[in-house]
């Protein structure tokens, strides 16, 4: 995690979570990956004691992980941890 420095008040830390590449063939890889990557988060967030944190869409950009699934892997994270 690194500081906001200037991105707003609101914000004090950054958190860089890289997400998987998606695959279709390997579909399942990917989402295992990015619930992985989304439970280390939350890991560090506890030790860190945040009372927040906001999710962006991790790999739907670029990366091609369909919006839906996504959505569903960080709920399904969440609703674990």
């Amino acid at each position: 995690m690194s500081g906001a420095h200037n991105l707003n008040n609101k914000f004090k830390r950054i958190a860089h979570v890289v997400g998987p590449v998606w695959n279709e063939k390997e579909s399942q890889k990917c989402i295992k990956s990015l619930k992985r990557g989304i439970n280390m988060l939350l890991i560090n967030c506890e030790i860190e004691k945040y009372q927040s944190v906001a999710i962006p869409a991790i790999s739907s950009g670029i990366f091609g992980f369909p919006k839906e699934k996504v959505a569903h892997c960080i709920l399904r994270a969440i609703d674990r941890y």
